[in-house]
């Protein structure tokens, strides 16, 4: 029963120290259209944004990421349009990728809006 359960949290360790490894992208960081095309310009002007974020500042290949975004509505075609860029770099590993979001806005009345979205992400 001993070795069962050494062994169970060992693997549990493992499997956290991996996750570790996987990119660090906070929610809703400057560009919510990462996580939701639907919101893919979903104000009435143009959005612009440049994310820098540094963990562990002082320790040698900490993670660290840059994000550069931009979304603009096409009012009279009630459509907009995203794209952003990434660099994350954690430890050894490094991502660079683009991310394309497009959504489709319906009016429902005064400043209210329905909104369908799709994005494509390259890394």
């Amino acid at each position: 029963m001993r070795k069962l359960f050494l062994s169970i949290v060992l693997l549990t360790t493992l499997v956290h120290l991996k996750a570790q490894q996987n990119p660090v992208t906070p929610l809703f960081h400057g560009t919510q259209f990462g996580w939701n095309p639907g919101m893919t310009a979903s104000w009435n002007y143009l959005e612009a944004n440049a994310t820098y974020i540094q963990q562990f500042a002082g320790f040698d290949q900490a993670p660290n990421q840059i994000s550069l975004g931009i979304q603009y509505p096409f009012e009279s075609l009630n459509m907009g349009v995203g794209l952003q860029l990434l660099r994350d770099e954690t430890g050894p590993l490094q991502q660079t990728g683009v991310h394309l979001a497009y959504a489709y806005h319906i009016p429902l009345g005064y400043n209210h809006r329905l909104s369908v979205g799709i994005s494509a992400r390259i890394s």
